[in-house]
């Protein structure tokens, strides 16, 4: 589970940090002093809302994500995989396939 922070104009990405590379500049950076602080409050809000929907004993223990049994009902079931529609935005697709996840919006 990886903190970004994205930036765009016209349409276009300009920045997707990442740990230590800016994916769209290639550039080298540190997330957490390259990053705002009220922006690294709203990725820990956001992560603290991810771990809502996993069991974090499971996690820790497995170091993976483990869905919460009781979370699936507010998911729609697509072939393989369960989604949350809520919402959209132009940059999902880049900001995936930038970040390496292998599965993404079509």
């Amino acid at each position: 589970m990886e903190q970004f922070y994205a930036k765009h104009s016209g349409g276009v990405l300009t920045n997707l940090m990442i740990d230590i590379e800016d994916k769209i500049t290639n550039e080298e950076i540190d997330f957490f002093d390259d990053v705002p602080s009220d922006v690294l409050a709203v990725c820990d809000d956001a992560q603290d809302v991810v771990m809502e929907w996993h069991d974090q004993d499971e996690w820790e223990d497995e170091e993976q994500l483990i869905l919460l049994d009781e979370r699936l009902d507010e998911l729609t079931i697509s072939d393989d995989m369960h989604l949350l529609a809520q919402g959209t935005s132009p940059y999902i697709k880049n900001i995936l396939e930038l970040a390496g996840i292998t599965a993404a919006p079509l």
